[in-house]
């Protein structure tokens, strides 16, 4: 999966503290937050 390259637009980091072993930090568009299945609470 494209995990490794983002949209420019993608330039807001949030901590990925569900797979820290692949990315500290993961690039997360502010108004897709909620759409991300990393950023998702429940992951």
């Amino acid at each position: 999966m494209g995990h490794a390259l983002w949209p420019k637009g993608w330039h807001y980091f949030i901590p990925m503290r569900s797979r820290p072993e692949h990315h500290p930090f993961l690039p997360i568009p502010e108004h897709r937050l909620h759409q991300h299945p990393y950023s998702d609470p429940k992951v």
